[in-house]
Parts: C-alpha cells; structure tokens; sequence
C-alpha cells in the first residue's frame, strides 16, 4: 500500500512510496542516527533529501490516509 507521495524538486513528477519502503528508511534513519533520507526520483534520478518527519508522519497517518483513498474511490 502507497503511504507517502513525494514531489521531485527538480522535474516535479509525483513518486509514491510504499509501507515497507517508508518502514525500512525509517530504520534506516534511527540505525544511523540522521534526520533525513535521500529519496532518488525514478524519473529523473535526481535525489531528494527528506526530512524524517515526512516519513513518521506517513507512517503514523498511514490508515487514515488510506481510508481517504478509499472513499474517494467509491
């Protein structure tokens, strides 16, 4: 399930990352002990520095935004 949809800053294409992706950068992050993730633009393969509170707060909002989706989809 896609939980975090971040923007390239520098083509502006949308990549969605999903919940394991968003899992293993967090414990990425807390092992090495930084405060942001480089995320590659699959697009462009630019790479977008993010902050680690993108990725806490997609993974803590991850089943009300999912049931957002799901209304929008019906």
């Amino acid at each position: 399930m896609d939980i975090l949809e971040l923007k390239c800053w520098s083509c502006g294409k949308t990549t969605m990352l999903e919940e394991g992706v968003v899992a293993q950068a967090l414990k990425h992050m807390d092992e090495t002990k930084q405060e942001f993730f480089d995320v590659p633009c699959p697009h462009c393969e630019k790479v977008n520095r993010t902050k680690k509170e993108v990725f806490v707060n997609a993974y803590v909002n991850r089943h009300e935004a999912a049931k957002e989706r799901k209304k929008k989809k019906d």
